[in-house]
């Protein structure tokens, strides 16, 4: 596998190598989270994605203490405002959180699994920020009830 960060940015062009072993990496961090949603007897909100998961949940409500978390508005957040208080907010957690930019799928609607037309595409620590509240606001309590579809 090639070693991400030690290849120049401006030399890439379209890999398709590149490509497939970002969504081969992405699938499988998809699919191991949903994995553990589905857990039988398992509260989501005792679920730890990361050592950071406190610092990340409060910073979070901290700057957006009114976002809905349950069905992403994808505009809203991806507007260039948001995108403005998004980008240092994600920059903060560089040397915290390891691949914190990592291009990560993100379940649009809390009840869904990973399908196609329910999944967009954020950083790291934003899908950490919103997969993280999901579990402790009880929005994530839904996939107890979508175990049988994998």
């Amino acid at each position: 596998m090639v070693d991400i960060g030690k290849i120049d940015p401006n030399s890439l062009g379209n890999d398709a190598g590149l490509e497939q072993n970002w969504a081969i990496k992405a699938f499988q961090h998809a699919e191991t989270h949903l994995k553990l949603l589905q857990i039988p007897g398992l509260d989501p909100a005792s679920l730890k994605l990361t050592k950071h998961d406190d610092m990340i949940y409060e910073k979070f409500r901290e700057l957006f203490p009114d976002m809905d978390v349950d069905v992403i508005d994808e505009e809203e957040m991806k507007s260039d405002e948001n995108k403005e208080l998004w980008r240092p907010f994600l920059m903060s957690f560089e040397n915290i959180i390891a691949d914190f930019n990592f291009l990560t799928l993100l379940r649009i609607n809390s009840e869904g699994v990973y399908e196609p037309d329910n999944t967009t595409v954020v950083p790291r620590v934003q899908f950490y920020c919103i997969e993280i509240a999901r579990s402790r606001e009880k929005v994530n309590l839904g996939q107890k009830n979508n175990n049988n579809n994998n």
